[in-house]
């Protein structure tokens, strides 16, 4: 029992505050690569598809979603498989190598579908590229967040790594958020401005990723003695055991879902709505950059004081007006728009920092040792929860343009289309928002809205 509970204590690389700042900053580095991977086709990819290629919407929507629902098997599948390899450190840090060598490249092969080949042929070459892509993204990302329960079992030391990675998220939302229309435009536009984001983008994420691969250390690590062993069985029973985790990963989606049409439903909304170019969403990405990155320490504050489940609820409310005032923008002027893109940067700063930071700690009310065991697993359900989301909301965003009348054939659209395409693209997102702070209910009284020590 002894000789077992001391193998455990060595399997966390680092102990009590020994994660300095640098190291925790070249790991939270890797998360540019992450979110640029996301949110470049999230806001990018639709519209590519529907008004570069010339896809319907309901088939570019259905067909994104189709996809990212798939992913959802390979996600915990990779997870399953990373966890049977010991030890677990050094295993994790070779699959993030491998990872951060192949999903760049398949990000750039993403778009670069051929052109006057039909839609039907466009639409199979994202749809087979993106799979590729995710597959190998899912190879880097499962093990890199992993990584931060496994490093230490320190709540003050998990914050950090969490910090520093949600401050990266943030710079990454406003380098694919602003940048990647502005590279596009700068290419010229149509499939070549395309391809020549995406070629930027994928050396940039390389770096970004082996700049995180660095902050992990080498050497030999003993292999922790468990009492389960991993597979699906224990995923599932981890989870059964483990009502904090679901509560919190059903809330995620639901956010998800809600960041996912907002974000696809930009470009219309802008291009369209607001009659306004390229410019204008690099501002109220960067708008919405730099208030997140501000909000950062006020988040960890509201945790502290108000318990971590509270201040992730107040988060989301935040971010729900945010939305809302963010869809005005075509009603006055654009300036309520970047006053609605700083609130929801404000929300956006504690509803992506602190789902992570708790992610450990709701794992841990199951069998310690069952989810220890399956971390990657459980990290890769968590991973398939974020692109359920995503998916959900990339297919509700293409079906709804359709609804009201959207055609991507025609070179100018209808009244009423234009006048609808604002309420889909605030007020339902923030509805989103709003049901994943009700449903975080049950957890406000649980040992998870723990005060994060000083």
């Amino acid at each position: 029992m002894d000789s077992s509970a001391t193998k455990i204590e060595n399997e966390f690389t680092f102990e009590g505050d020994s994660i300095s700042h640098p190291r925790a900053a070249a790991f939270g580095v890797g998360s540019l690569a992450t979110v640029i991977f996301i949110i470049a086709p999230q806001i990018l990819l639709l519209f590519f598809m529907t008004d570069v290629l010339g896809i319907p919407a309901a088939a570019a929507g259905l067909g994104i979603g189709v996809l990212k629902t798939c992913e959802v098997v390979s996600d915990i599948l990779i997870g399953t498989w990373s966890d049977r390899h010991e030890p677990r450190v050094p295993a994790r840090r070779r699959l993030m190598i491998l990872g951060a060598l192949a999903f760049p490249l398949g990000f750039a092969l993403i778009f670069a579908a051929p052109e006057g080949s039909g839609w039907w042929a466009a639409l199979c070459w994202v749809l087979l590229a993106s799979l590729l892509a995710t597959v190998a993204y899912t190879t880097f990302s499962v093990p890199y967040i992993t990584l931060v329960g496994e490093m230490t079992d320190c709540a003050a030391m998990r914050l950090r790594l969490t910090a520093w990675r949600m401050a990266f998220v943030a710079v990454g939302v406003l380098v694919a958020g602003a940048g990647a229309p502005l590279l596009v435009d700068l290419a010229g536009g149509g499939v070549t401005g395309y391809r020549f984001m995406a070629a930027i983008f994928a050396v940039l994420m390389i770096v970004a990723a082996f700049g995180a691969v660095s902050a992990v250390p080498v050497g030999n690590h003993a292999a922790p003695i468990f009492s389960a062993k991993p597979g699906l069985a224990g995923v599932r029973r981890a989870v059964l055991g483990a009502e904090e985790y679901r509560v919190l990963w059903v809330s995620y989606v639901c956010q998800m879902v809600g960041i996912s049409v907002n974000a696809a439903l930009l470009p219309y909304t802008v291009y369209l709505a607001f009659r306004a170019d390229a410019s204008a969403v690099a501002t109220i990405f960067a708008i919405m950059t730099f208030a997140t990155l501000a909000a950062m320490p006020l988040a960890v504050v509201a945790a502290r004081r108000l318990g971590t489940v509270s201040a992730y609820v107040m988060s989301l409310i935040v971010s729900a007006v945010g939305l809302v005032a963010l869809a005005t923008g075509q009603l006055l002027a654009l300036w309520p728009a970047l006053a609605g893109a700083a609130v929801f940067g404000l929300g956006q700063a504690g509803a992506t920092s602190l789902p992570f930071a708790m992610l450990p700690q709701a794992l841990d009310q199951s069998d310690r040792d069952l989810a220890r065991v399956n971390a990657g697993a459980l990290t890769g359900l968590w991973v398939a929860g974020e692109k359920l989301g995503l998916a959900i909301g990339a297919a509700c965003a293409g079906v709804l343009l359709s609804a009201i009348g959207y055609d991507s054939a025609a070179p100018t659209q209808q009244a009423g289309t234009i006048a609808a395409i604002p309420w889909l693209f605030g007020p339902l997102p923030a509805a989103f928002m709003l049901l994943s702070a009700v449903l975080l209910r049950p957890l406000l009284r649980t040992p998870l809205n723990y005060k994060v020590p000083q």
